[in-house]
């Protein structure tokens, strides 16, 4: 009996321990890629305040970055300069229950796709006609989960006009997977780890197989870039490999960083990382350059 307490007790402190909360102050940023930076905050369909910066280098896209679990607006700072000195604006979030953001707990990607939807509703209100997403990590599932999400009003299943592209950084293909891969081996994990399952269901408001961005990834119709480390063990390159196979979209790449873990790949190889992204940017403005040429 008391085995059986402590086997419940365990996956009930392990969600709570996965979900608590990650906010600390941002400071504020003046200026960014030689760009003013304006602070922004809204309320997503559940009513949780969240903030961001804002930095406008052309009226015609912006792109929004989402960084991974326990990153903030900061920590995409690099790759949204990189954008901003090609010429896109830029929207850096803090993802609820992170940085500036309200929030009781952190989502594993699936709450946070509320997050995703509001800002690109924010984006269409300032008036942008492209709007780019990146996402690491869990913010890279959270991208995926809001373009698959009917309810939302996005859905880019069959390429939304105004989703330009996605970037996808080290995204979990399976929750469940990517669980197993941060915890030590366990005997038969199914059984295991149930009690660690039914809590974090309910945290999250979700049953587990809802919570495959692999599997979403098919649907995707928007340009779709993928981006590994072959060393991460968190988010395995044959996992990502896989994703990108499933992918149906017109436009995807592939990309492998040598070395890379599951860390930040822009910081571990930028010169690998930055080529391929222009490459790849290269081929969606070439895209939607004869979209309009045919539509005129």
């Amino acid at each position: 009996m008391i085995a059986f307490a402590l086997w419940w007790f365990l996956g009930w402190l392990t969600v709570t321990v996965v979900t608590m909360p990650l906010r600390n102050a941002v400071a504020d940023l003046d200026r960014l890629g030689g760009r003013e930076v304006e602070d922004v905050e809204l309320r997503t369909a559940d009513g949780v305040r969240v903030s961001a910066w804002h930095a406008r280098a052309s009226d015609e896209r912006v792109v929004i970055l989402f960084a991974g679990k326990g990153g903030d607006r900061d920590a995409n700072r690099a790759e949204a300069t990189h954008y901003l000195q090609r010429g896109d604006s830029v929207l850096l979030p803090d993802l609820r229950a992170t940085g500036n953001s309200d929030g009781d707990a952190v989502g594993l990607g699936w709450t946070e796709r509320l997050d995703v939807a509001a800002w690109i509703a924010f984006a269409r209100a300032e008036g942008y006609a492209s709007i780019g997403l990146h996402g690491q990590s869990l913010g890279a599932a959270a991208i995926v989960y809001a373009l698959t999400d009917g309810e939302l009003g996005i859905d880019a299943t069959g390429g939304a006009d105004d989703v330009a592209f996605v970037v996808l950084e080290s995204c979990y293909a399976d929750l469940f997977d990517a669980l197993c891969h941060r915890l030590p081996f366990v005997p038969l994990p199914a059984l295991s780890l149930f009690p660690v399952v039914w809590f974090g269901e309910r945290a999250l408001g979700a049953p587990l197989e809802r919570l495959r961005p692999g599997e979403r990834v098919a649907r995707l119709g928007t340009p779709t870039m993928i981006v590994s480390g072959d060393r991460d063990g968190r988010a395995p390159i044959a996992e990502a490999r896989a994703m990108f196979e499933a992918s149906e979209a017109e436009v995807k790449r592939f990309v492998r960083i040598p070395g890379g873990g599951h860390e930040d790949l822009w910081a571990h190889d930028a010169a690998t990382y930055a080529a391929a992204l222009d490459d790849f940017l290269a081929t969606v403005d070439d895209l939607a350059a004869a979209g309009e040429s045919r539509s005129e």
